[in-house]
């Protein structure tokens, strides 16, 4: 059967015969669009529902980094007050103690002190006759034995 007008036929049972198979195609063709819209719909049902889930994931992993954030930023903090540089806090009184010749002698020392190196050396006690280790180096001449 064509869909052409010149090919038609004359007989008004066969035209009505083609249209009732046209209009089963077209019910068909509708049913099966039907069908279509209602899986259309469920999909956006279930996209909605995933949607709500990573948006609150999303939030979960907002909320765990800015906990992980707080953390590193206590233990930034903790680590700084163990083994961060400390500042000796001097009295200013305490320094008229000294002279100030006395305290260019200090400071001398303490320099010269710096640039001795200790190396650590196995050597035996002669108490309990252990191993243990002992400082190389020369002690300050104003240090007491």
């Amino acid at each position: 059967m064509s869909t052409d007008g010149s090919i038609l036929p004359d007989d008004v049972e066969q035209l009505k015969a083609m249209i009732a198979a046209r209009d089963a195609v077209i019910a068909r063709r509708e049913a099966v669009l039907l069908q279509r819209d209602i899986e259309i719909v469920g999909h956006r049902a279930v996209i909605a529902q995933k949607e709500m889930v990573i948006t609150s994931l999303h939030d979960v992993v907002e909320q765990q980094q800015a906990k992980l954030e707080r953390v590193h930023e206590q233990l930034a903090r903790l680590l700084r007050e163990r083994y961060g540089p400390r500042k000796e806090r001097v009295d200013p009184n305490q320094l008229t103690l000294f002279t100030p010749e006395e305290l260019a002698e200090l400071i001398r020392e303490l320099k010269r002190i710096s640039r001795i190196r200790f190396r650590p050396t196995m050597v035996r006690c002669p108490r309990t006759s252990r191993w243990g280790r002992q400082a190389q180096g020369a002690w300050p001449t104003s240090h007491p034995a």
